[in-house]
């Protein structure tokens, strides 16, 4: 099973009855043996009732401090399931359906689930029966380590984020977009801003719809935050409300590579804040944000190098044609040199 994490105790719900299973503890149950191993746990040897649970599935109960973890069978099954879907629990959001397996109806279920394997799991969107609607005050925490991908017949997923409703510790959003329309509580926040936290969009869309008042996601003073972006991602918004919004010496790494442009507006800060702008050929020519008033930093990520060469008329070269950009200009270079009779000013 691989690096595991111990857990002292389960307690396994099924058909309504407890059964608290502790170190020291023999399971004569089989049905309690079948709940444990089907929510992706073991137990330590014959003689031990120890359970242990894959660290790559919740590597962070420790970290947490948390001893006790309470299955249900519905649980179980939605774990059981989920190596359909991914290395992490995967689970999914089906409006309009009733809850069965890994599937649940409800954005309220989703945050449950959640909360019971700390956050590690990919959120599966289904809008094939029902529109993604989420419910303010609900709170999806992934810890840091979760995902939200589409899901369903959909290649591409949107689910609705009202006010109130809040994503947290975000760590990747996959071909699925969120619309923001907070006015009062940002969408998008972390546990704790000081340690820099990340955010990957894989062909994931971040949207600031019309309703919106404030930025979805909101830099406190000092901290870096990293935004990567592939595949097609974006981050654009209806209006003049930004996406993101730093604050008072607040730094922003943009890792861009195969994106959709940014808005002019999507970025705001002042002028002690610093964007690190880091992208290849998609990314340029580098916005000018008309909201930001701080320091931007580029980077080129496509060297010449690396950037392949094929031209629009071979027989403009003698021989065979440069399979770079870099090894053209080199050839152009020298050709330019022999003409002039010396380097070239």
């Amino acid at each position: 099973m691989g690096a595991s994490i111990l857990v002292n105790t389960v307690t396994v719900v099924l058909n309504g009855g407890a059964t608290k299973v502790g170190a020291g503890t023999l399971i004569s149950d089989p049905a309690v043996f079948a709940a444990v191993q089907a929510a992706g746990g073991h137990f330590a040897d014959a003689n031990d009732s120890r359970i242990a649970f894959a660290a790559a599935k919740v590597r962070d109960l420790r970290q947490r401090g948390v001893d006790e973890l309470t299955l249900t069978d519905h649980m179980a099954a939605a774990m059981a399931t989920s190596s359909t879907l991914g290395t992490e629990f995967g689970i999914v959001w089906k409006p309009g359906v009733a809850s069965i397996g890994n599937t649940y109806e409800t954005d309220t279920e989703i945050a449950s689930v959640l909360d019971l394997v700390g956050g590690v799991a990919t959120v599966y969107i289904d809008v094939s029966v029902a529109p993604a609607v989420a419910t303010p005050g609900v709170v999806w925490d992934f810890h840091g380590f979760g995902s939200i991908a589409s899901g369903g017949t959909a290649p591409f997923a949107i689910m609705i984020a009202p006010d109130r409703f809040e994503i947290r510790g975000l760590y990747s959003l996959k071909d699925a977009q969120v619309t923001c329309r907070c006015t009062t509580v940002p969408t998008f926040s972390w546990d704790d801003w000081a340690e820099g936290p990340e955010l990957i969009l894989e062909g994931g869309t971040i949207y600031v719809d019309g309703p919106a008042t404030i930025a979805p996601i909101q830099v406190p003073h000092g901290v870096l935050f990293t935004l990567e972006m592939a595949r097609f991602a974006s981050a654009s918004q209806a209006g003049s409300v930004p996406v993101i919004a730093l604050g008072s010496g607040a730094s922003l790494s943009l890792y861009l590579s195969t994106v959709a442009p940014m808005g002019v507006a999507s970025i705001t800060g002042g002028a002690t804040e610093t964007i690190y702008y880091q992208a290849d050929a998609s990314a340029f020519p580098v916005p000018v944000w008309t909201g930001f008033t701080g320091t931007t930093i580029t980077t080129f990520a496509d060297p010449a190098l690396g950037i392949a060469y094929t031209p629009g008329d071979a027989t403009k070269w003698a021989a065979t044609a440069p399979a770079t950009v870099q090894a053209a200009l080199d050839r152009m270079a020298a050709a330019v040199e022999r003409i002039l009779g010396h380097a070239i000013p």
